[in-house]
């Protein structure tokens, strides 16, 4: 997980798509922009994409809302006024 805090009321948090990893090139991109725009910002990898696998858990995604919850407790979610969910696409690769 990387989290960067700042004074905003604004959290961004990036979700990858199924074809890259929160380390994929546009996915950096898109987290130095909030971070330029004073936003705090969140990005993390689903647990299966650290297992290697390229699949989520199922069609009830309970691994990744359990993720999902778990990253933004970490966050001390209820101190924001605003949560934008980013998703990115990402093509497979970097």
């Amino acid at each position: 997980m990387k989290f960067v805090e700042t004074q905003s009321d604004i959290l961004d948090v990036l979700l990858h798509g199924a074809g890259g990893r929160m380390n994929h090139s546009n996915m950096r991109k898109a987290f130095d922009v909030c971070v330029k725009q004073g936003h705090s910002v969140v990005n993390f990898n689903f647990p299966f994409f650290e297992r290697g696998e390229e699949h989520s858990s199922g069609p009830d995604l309970t691994e990744e809302v359990d993720t999902l919850k778990k990253v933004l407790a970490e966050c001390k979610v209820d101190k924001y006024k605003h949560i934008r969910q980013r998703k990115m696409n990402c093509s497979k690769g970097n």
